[in-house]
């Protein structure tokens, strides 16, 4: 484990979200490693934080969900798609579903950042937004089979139920 702190330091803000989220499955260095995911929540790098929320997710720390919710509203895409997806890991499953519906309906990279993301979530967090979607009018589900088909990765179940709803 102790091979892993150095690379805290790394370039790449995916090596160190997983490294972070190494350290904290570690219970010596739980401690340590949520407290420098929080030194991360305070960047201004928008890849570093959008990087950071995934590990939040990850990581699944309750005393962050204040800062998840508020990052929820973030202007970018990634940012909000990644704290959205890392609520709902928290079991914050109430308004969660919404937020991802929102998103997957919105503008364009905010659809196409959450399509992305279907894959990151648990089966039954993807099983209640596929049930929420399958409740969307027809227009509204062609949209969204649109921008899932469209995303770059490969998704024929969830596209398959949303054209047969």
């Amino acid at each position: 484990i102790g091979e892993l702190r150095p690379l805290l330091d790394a370039v790449s803000p995916r090596e160190i979200a997983n490294v972070i989220v190494a350290l904290a499955r570690v219970p010596a260095h739980r401690a340590a490693a949520v407290a420098a995911l929080e030194r991360l929540f305070q960047s201004e790098d928008r890849g570093l934080l959008a990087s950071a929320l995934w590990a939040a997710g990850e990581v699944a720390e309750p005393a962050h969900r204040g800062l998840l919710v508020e990052r929820s509203r973030d202007s970018d895409a990634m940012v909000r798609r990644n704290a959205i997806i890392a609520l709902g890991k928290l079991g914050e499953h109430a308004g969660v579903v919404e937020l991802m519906v929102e998103l997957l309906l919105g503008p364009t990279d905010d659809a196409m950042a959450m399509a992305r993301g279907l894959g990151r979530l648990r089966a039954s967090e993807r099983e209640a937004v596929l049930a929420r979607l399958a409740q969307l009018q027809p227009e509204q589900r062609a949209t969204v089979a649109g921008v899932i088909a469209g995303c770059g990765l490969n998704y024929p179940d969830e596209l398959e139920r949303l054209r047969a709803a």
